[in-house]
């Protein structure tokens, strides 16, 4: 068994998705106060909710 890994953890999503979620928050509190946060952060919440989504149907998938 080879100690490489096949599939490596990918974290560049993670940091796209938070990069805008900054992007956003700064455009809030700077130019659009009226925006709300959850508009702000969507963009993370819906990383969140694809991994969230990924995870359950590979545990299902698993089962099965």
């Amino acid at each position: 068994m080879s100690s490489k890994q096949e599939h490596p953890i990918q974290a560049m999503g993670f940091w796209v998705f938070g990069f805008l979620s900054v992007v956003l928050a700064v455009l809030k509190l700077t130019v659009a106060g009226y925006w709300s946060w959850w508009r702000v952060m969507l963009p993370f919440l819906a990383f969140l909710g694809h991994n969230a989504v990924y995870l359950w149907l590979a545990s299902y998938a698993s089962l099965g």
